[in-house]
């Protein structure tokens, strides 16, 4: 393995010393956006990301900080790799809306697993299935969804209960299963019953592939595919991804054919039925003339993928803030009570809406700890920057959300302090200083359906239950996080439980 390493380092070496050459252009961006972070020769600061998960995510709160430091960008050398670092709002959405190729490594290690869905698909075939996406996303649908997240969430509610009491947890594991239920019955219209028993194939085989990917992705040396397949995480991520995508495979097929059947009966008022995602896909795209059954499957995967990631982040860090901040837990239960009467009844769809606390205690929870933290992408023709620098064709940039929302410019000298209040306080200096699910023509199209979920899950949660830190006190260290492929606790959100009296 080391000599290995030692190999692809000086490949990488020499490969950066011809990019160095060819690309003038590209130098002279990297003197104009200059840092105070110290460099290697031929690696520049790719050093940074050497190491785990937890390493990975150091790396990029240090290059969004030094980026603040220098007004908002700096420019350094990746290997043989130019990046653009943004943690400047006003910069980064012009390039999000300028730039929708993503960079050349991402969408290489997700497509291993998730195949050519919308995340990682090339500029032509996203626009295409990004246009019979976004329909399905609506807010009639979206309602009908609720009635899904509130039965889950009800389960798991139930099951915490034989935590109380018994010290320090990690919640991670609940939340998973919580999304699993939700999102394979909203998305692909089945019933797994993760929640009730344990070993079901491909909910292992889906956490197996979501492991092995947030691996590789801290491992730089494994990032070419034909060093990727020489290692043993390359066989076992290949039988994950048979299992997750045979078992897709089969309820398209099944899917297909029930909808074939019923066609022509129209015994069920159809208005009345909660479709699902791949009903819904199925019939935008064009019926039997639409997605083939594969890219539908590659859609699914990343639906999949993204929302039980997005979805178990949320509520984990915002349980986390609120245990550390018991006066904003307090405010907040108060405002349940209010829209509840007191009582446990299931979360209604008109019930989101009157929450208004909640959904600014989540935002600030999404603003310190965003899904995902950075987005990358290519400049394929050079583009001027609003401040009138040019970017030549070839360089990469990459996006620190991290960065934006940590931006004393932009959020005040408390941007690291947790503070939901910031959110009522008139408008940002920027419309796009807070972009939690990316910003432009390629942001996340499910964002609406990741807060209904998270806001279901954590009003169900909170009237039943006080949140508390794993240990007594008013002083926590900064939170550990690792950059897996979305943004999670190193510590896998540990918490404690205490019942609430008085509920019905």
């Amino acid at each position: 393995m080391w000599v290995l390493i030692i190999a692809i380092v000086f490949v990488s070496v020499f490969y950066t010393i011809i990019s160095k050459v060819k690309n003038y252009d590209l130098e002279q961006l990297k003197k104009h956006y200059s840092h105070d972070l110290p460099t290697i020769p031929f690696l520049g600061l790719s050093y940074l990301a050497v190491g785990d998960n937890e390493v990975r995510m150091r790396s990029l709160q240090t290059i969004g900080l030094a980026a603040i430091r220098r007004g908002g960008v700096i420019a350094e050398w990746f290997g043989p790799s130019l990046y653009l670092i943004v943690a400047d709002p006003e910069i980064a959405t012009f390039i999000l809306k300028s730039c929708s190729d993503k960079d050349d490594v991402l969408p290489k290690i997700l497509g291993s697993l998730l195949g050519n869905g919308i995340l990682v698909a090339q500029v032509p075939i996203w626009r295409t299935r990004r246009k019979n996406l976004v329909p399905t996303f609506n807010m009639k649908n979206l309602n009908k969804f609720v009635y899904i997240f509130t039965k889950h969430s009800e389960i798991m509610s139930e099951k915490l209960m034989s935590m109380v009491g018994t010290g320090p947890f990690s919640i991670f594991n609940h939340f998973a299963a919580y999304n699993m239920d939700s999102v394979s019955e909203s998305v692909l219209g089945i019933t797994l019953n993760a929640q009730e028993k344990s070993g079901h194939p491909f909910v292992e085989a889906f956490t197996e592939g979501f492991n092995l990917t947030s691996a590789r992705m801290s491992q730089y040396w494994l990032y070419n595919d034909y060093v990727y397949r020489c290692v043993p995480s390359y066989k076992k991520l290949m039988r994950a991804k048979k299992v997750m995508v045979d078992f897709v495979k089969d309820i398209i097929v099944s899917k297909r054919k029930s909808i074939k059947e019923d066609r022509n009966q129209n015994s069920t008022d159809a208005e009345s039925i909660t479709k699902s995602f791949l009903d819904m896909l199925i019939e935008s795209s064009g019926g039997e003339e639409g997605y083939s059954d594969e890219e539908l499957r590659d859609e699914l995967m990343v639906l999949l993928v993204a929302s039980i990631g997005t979805s178990a982040a949320g509520v984990g860090f915002t349980l986390i803030m609120l245990a550390r901040h018991p006066e904003v837990q307090d405010k907040l239960y108060a405002e349940l009570n209010e829209v509840f009467e007191g009582t446990c009844r299931s979360v209604t769809p008109e019930d989101l809406s009157r929450m208004k606390y909640l959904e600014i205690v989540i935002k600030e929870s999404l603003r310190l700890y965003p899904p995902a933290p950075a987005v990358l992408r290519k400049v394929v023709k050079s583009l001027t920057l609003p401040t009138g620098v040019t970017v030549p064709a070839g360089c990469n940039v990459l996006i620190n959300i991290w960065g934006i929302h940590h931006n004393y410019e932009y959020w005040g000298a408390d941007a690291e302090q947790y503070r939901p209040e910031r959110f009522l306080e008139g408008s940002f200096k920027h419309p796009s200083q807070y972009m939690p699910f990316s910003y432009g023509p390629r942001n996340c199209p499910g964002y609406q359906y990741a807060l209904m979920s998270i806001k279901t899950t954590l009003a169900t949660l909170l009237r039943r239950y006080r949140v508390l830190p794993p240990t007594d006190g008013d002083q926590f260290p900064p939170l550990r996080t690792s950059l897996e492929i979305t943004l999670a606790d190193a510590e896998n959100f540990l918490i404690r439980l205490e019942p609430r009296q008085n509920i019905e």
